[in-house]
């Protein structure tokens, strides 16, 4: 199973980019969809426990599975694998840009990346989306948090705090 969760995690780590948000999608997929390991459910309460905890969530996110299916080591070849593409890449990367940027300017190559991540941070938030709004509470706890997000600009602890306590507020109500 170790061998397995490095595997997944280091093929999931070659091919998001972008950040941990972005990868969502391709984790959700590989372990939902492909490896069966968990179902969308408990993937949505992993990304939930993973967000929370201080960190990169995919890192976190890969921590929690290697963790939950093979122990300590499990969490650490997991995280391995995922992390391992991105220095190995960096370090290519740098190399080729180094020598790149001093015959040419990147300026439209970056610009291209950063449309290409937005794309994947929209598609991982529709996916959380579509899968966390269930029925009317759910939609006007989301309705009124993005409000106040946007009233507040900033996403403050309090936020979350008063968003489980509507939560509740509302399964008594409804």
């Amino acid at each position: 199973m170790i061998v397995k969760l490095f595997l997944i995690f280091l093929k999931i780590g070659f091919f998001s980019y972008g950040g941990g948000w972005s990868s969502l999608s391709i984790i959700k997929d590989e372990l939902v969809n492909v490896y069966k390991l968990i179902s969308l459910k408990e993937f949505l309460d992993m990304v939930s426990i993973a967000e929370i905890t201080p960190g990169p969530i995919a890192v976190n996110l890969a921590t929690y599975i290697g963790i939950k299916y093979a122990s300590f080591i499990g969490g650490f070849f997991a995280t391995l694998g995922l992390i391992l593409p991105g220095i190995i890449i960096l370090i290519l990367l740098e190399t080729l840009l180094s020598f790149l940027s001093k015959k040419y300017n990147l300026e439209k190559f970056y610009k291209s990346l950063k449309v290409g991540v937005s794309v994947l941070v929209l598609y991982a938030t529709y996916l959380m989306l579509t899968s966390a709004i269930i029925d009317i509470k759910s939609l006007i706890i989301f309705t009124l948090l993005l409000v106040l997000i946007f009233v507040k600009k900033e996403i403050h602890p309090l936020i979350i705090v008063f968003s489980g306590g509507l939560g509740l507020l509302l399964i008594k109500m409804i």
